[in-house]
């Protein structure tokens, strides 16, 4: 059995107690190996190594139980897409479904491993703060959750492009049963685009100095589309409500169509005011100067894009910030109430004239209906 490389990952013992995920210790217990269909499980974590389709590991009994997710894939030369995941890690925690991936396109086996060893101990390291209590899987800052929603989902993904940049993202879904019948969700993103000169600046040597030109972000929520004996099967329809941010102050009432006879509230330039569903605020317009954005509904209902441009001499260098989201309705029930979230992200970034490069980065995930 060949090793690539021995990797100590420190894994938290961790145990539930009323609800709440404690760090009881810290202590080196799994081995990452070049292993195909590799499998290893202790009392608090199960490891999947090198499986060519997670179709096979029984991901969600495991999460059911309590117990730490983690898989890799060190054979990442066999992988034609940069932005497929060599390393995913999931857990549930009071109710709520984390997952936080890792992409590269790095190929030397040597330096995957560390990246993946990074990724699992960066991770360690964050998931307890001084207090021993959990905390979130992304330092990216998101939404409060607004009165009468409460988070469901998180996920969050780095995408890294070496030497060019990195592209980081953290989606946080939100609930409100506005109905017995459906539910009122909400899907907040904060995204990162980090040309290579700022993370070099920050002493991350596997980085040049490529500065921003130009990004975009692409969200789409769709059906759940799905193969089971060779028969297409499809989900209800997801309505979505209300996109942010827009070009322009928007004031408008965001209603159901269920036929319940209540709005939602009112969109308006300042935020969002709640009737049924409590209140809340959003950056519903954008104001920056550099870079210059333009909102565009793409297609009605189901695909909204963002596109930056005009970075000035200071803002190339930097991390651009964006936070966007989409309001959407779904009816309840198992398959019905699942919907397809995609994001599609662009980031040209430049070193001198005529010498670009062009990262993409494409996570997709199923919203799960919660009753």
């Amino acid at each position: 059995m060949k090793k690539v490389s021995t990797i100590l990952i420190s894994v938290f013992l961790v145990f539930v107690f009323s609800g709440e995920v404690y760090a009881n210790d810290v202590q080196p217990s799994s081995v990452i190996i070049d292993e195909v269909n590799y499998t290893n499980q202790n009392d608090n974590l199960v490891l999947y190594g090198n499986f060519a389709s997670s179709i096979s590991l029984d991901v969600k009994s495991k999460l059911d139980e309590g117990l730490f997710v983690m898989s890799y894939d060190l054979h990442r030369e066999k992988n034609t897409r940069n932005d497929f995941p060599v390393a995913t890690i999931k857990y549930n925690s009071n109710g709520v479904r984390y997952t936080k991936t890792l992409s590269t396109n790095e190929k030397n086996p040597i330096e995957l491993s560390n990246d993946i060893e990074e990724f699992a101990n960066d991770f360690m390291n964050s998931f307890v703060s001084t207090n021993n209590r959990a905390k979130p899987l992304s330092s990216l800052k998101t939404m409060s959750a607004p009165e009468d929603f409460v988070s469901v989902e998180v996920e969050s993904g780095e995408q890294a492009f070496k030497p060019y940049g990195k592209i980081v993202f953290v989606s946080v879904v939100y609930m409100s049963e506005a109905d017995p019948d459906f539910n009122i969700y909400m899907v907040d993103t904060s995204a990162e685009f980090i040309p290579g000169i700022a993370l070099k600046n920050l002493g991350d040597n596997d980085y040049q100095n490529w500065h921003s030109e130009q990004s975009r972000q692409i969200t789409n929520i769709q059906r759940v589309t799905r193969v089971y004996y060779h028969s297409v099967t499809y989900g209800e329809t997801p309505n979505v409500l209300e996109y942010w941010p827009k070009n322009y102050p928007v004031i408008r009432t965001i209603s159901t169509s269920f036929g319940i006879g209540a709005t939602l509230g009112v969109s308006q330039a300042d935020g969002f005011k709640g009737e049924l569903t409590g209140n809340f605020g959003y950056s519903q317009s954008y104001t920056e100067e550099s870079p210059n954005m333009s909102a565009s509904t793409l297609v009605v209902g189901e695909e909204y894009g963002w596109y930056f441009e005009g970075f000035n001499p200071t803002t190339k260098i930097k991390t651009l910030h964006f936070q966007s989201g989409q309001m959407v309705e779904m009816e309840n029930g198992a398959y019905i109430g699942q919907f397809s979230l995609q994001h599609d992200f662009w980031f040209q970034v430049d070193r001198f004239w005529g010498s670009n490069k062009y990262l993409t980065f494409t996570p997709s995930r199923t919203i799960y209906a919660y009753d």
